[in-house]
């Protein structure tokens, strides 16, 4: 009751189910504005990226610069907003290029580290059909996909191109550095404080920013 504004980031929470308990607990307690930052909650106001359109730019990178014509995609946690809306654009870019997206070339993951070598199996399954590149919607999943494919002996960019998504700081301490997009933290911080103030002043009940 004491808060003036909450900022949440509901995407860093580690632990299973915490980001909907606090949702629950602030739509019920909260007499303040609430504005989550990444990640679409319809109760609160939220500041988000565009993630679509960035994403259209890594994969068409791929297609157009690179000439490639099998590129592979391994995803976020598929109940999320952003992880649906990064797979759209890959889906939506590779058809615009007219290029076929199979099911053996899209891996779904979780964000984190820890499915990297259960990604490059399935991706690499056939092998007279590899990626020449592996987009990942984040960079965690994409520096996992590195170091199976570093443990198979395939090399990065030579036989299969990886990419990932956030620029995340261990992005540049992967072997190789991984590919990426940033994205500008201080500004998701200003425009969600913006917004807040805002919210606080004009007493509305949702707005949304991209």
């Amino acid at each position: 009751e004491d808060y003036d504004g909450i900022i949440v980031a509901g995407d860093t929470f580690g632990i299973e189910g915490m980001d909907e308990e606090l949702a629950e607990l602030l739509k019920k307690e909260a007499k303040c504005p609430v504005v989550s930052i990444r990640q679409k909650d319809e109760r609160f106001s939220n500041v988000l990226v565009d993630d679509y359109t960035a994403m259209c730019t890594m994969v068409e990178h791929f297609i157009v610069h690179h000439g490639f014509k099998r590129v592979c995609f391994m995803t976020g946690k598929l109940e999320m907003y952003d992880a649906q809306r990064r797979l759209l654009a890959y889906i939506n870019t590779m058809k615009r290029h007219g290029l076929q997206v199979t099911s053996d070339m899209i891996y779904e993951g979780d964000y984190w580290r820890n499915r990297g070598d259960e990604a490059v199996e399935w991706l690499l399954k056939d092998p007279d059909n590899w990626p020449e590149a592996i987009v990942c919607s984040n960079d965690y999943m994409g520096i996992a996909v590195c170091n199976a494919l570093n443990k198979r002996g395939i090399k990065i960019p030579e036989q299969i191109c990886v990419s990932g998504f956030d620029d995340v700081e261990d992005s540049r301490y992967s072997i190789p550095p991984l590919t990426t997009l940033e994205l500008k933290c201080e500004d998701i911080g200003a425009s969600a404080f913006t917004l807040l103030e805002e919210l606080h002043a004009t007493k509305e009940a949702k707005k949304n920013t991209l």
